[in-house]
């Protein structure tokens, strides 16, 4: 995947750290640093989570009834809707459906991350990950298999395609930080409108509108990468460590892409 990435519609990075129970008590002021760096909208959502206690041991006595609890987010978005931070209790993550380039999106989360610790003062990170979303449509009615190389061409079926699905998870080697890392690769074949995965529900952005055509029938790469532990905040071995797993997300997008879309797409 070079710089420019035509086919991604939506890309996420988070950065997760250590627990801040009053992180509502800084908001205000995490709200205002980013606001001057471009991002004025500002909302709250409440939603809620199951809370699992447990004990030294591991599970507690009360698993068998877990704690239903509510939990804020905090989305701060730029002018366009476009791009913007969501903020919990213990994460950071920067989104876009407006991707550009690698080195601006990387930058975008180490900056909102660097203004939270420079308000809360942060201990450590304990997990980094990305997620892209990359739309395989054909253009001028070419077959959605000249864009995706064989062998996850799905079923070929003469009924209507609702969703077509294949999913690989791998273990990949460590970057600078962590020893390890999860990658999950996921080909969904849909038709009609652009489709985003039922566990990802956006708020406060917009779709770019490029990607606004039905198609009979098309694919979306939705490719995780994530590595996790415990590791100070260092922001140059951060930035590596994104770096390593952006590499991994970029080789399974030319792994399953074929040389001819690529060509189409300028990459």
């Amino acid at each position: 995947m070079t710089d420019l990435a035509p086919p991604v519609f939506y890309a996420l990075v988070q950065a997760r750290f250590n627990t801040v129970s009053l992180m509502d008590k800084y908001i205000q002021e995490i709200q205002d640093l980013l606001r001057r760096e471009g991002f004025p909208h500002f909302d709250t959502r409440i939603f809620k989570q199951i809370q699992l206690l447990r004990t030294h041991e591991g599970l507690g006595a009360d698993d068998n009834n877990p704690k239903l609890i509510s939990a804020q987010q905090w989305y701060l978005t730029n002018a366009e809707r476009n791009s913007g931070f969501i903020i919990n209790r213990d994460s950071v993550s920067f989104q876009t459906t407006c991707y550009q380039t690698r080195e601006e999106f990387l930058h975008r989360l180490l900056e909102g991350l660097k203004v939270i610790d420079k308000v809360v003062h942060l201990e450590f990170v304990t997990r980094l990950g990305m997620r892209y979303l990359d739309a395989i449509q054909p253009i001028n009615d070419q077959p959605t298999e000249e864009y995706i190389s064989p062998g996850i061409h799905g079923v070929d079926l003469p009924w209507a395609l609702q969703r077509s699905s294949f999913e690989s998870r791998y273990t990949t080697e460590g970057g600078p930080l962590f020893n390890n890392g999860t990658l999950v690769a996921r080909i969904n074949y849909l038709s009609g409108a652009l489709a985003f995965p039922p566990d990802l529900q956006l708020h406060n952005i917009h779709v770019n509108p490029r990607f606004s055509k039905k198609f009979d029938r098309y694919a979306v790469l939705d490719t995780d990468h994530s590595s996790g532990g415990q590791a100070p905040l260092d922001y140059d071995k951060l930035d590596k460590e994104f770096r390593h797993l952006h590499s991994h997300i970029r080789e399974v997008f030319n792994s399953v892409t074929t040389e001819h879309a690529r060509k189409i797409w300028g990459l």
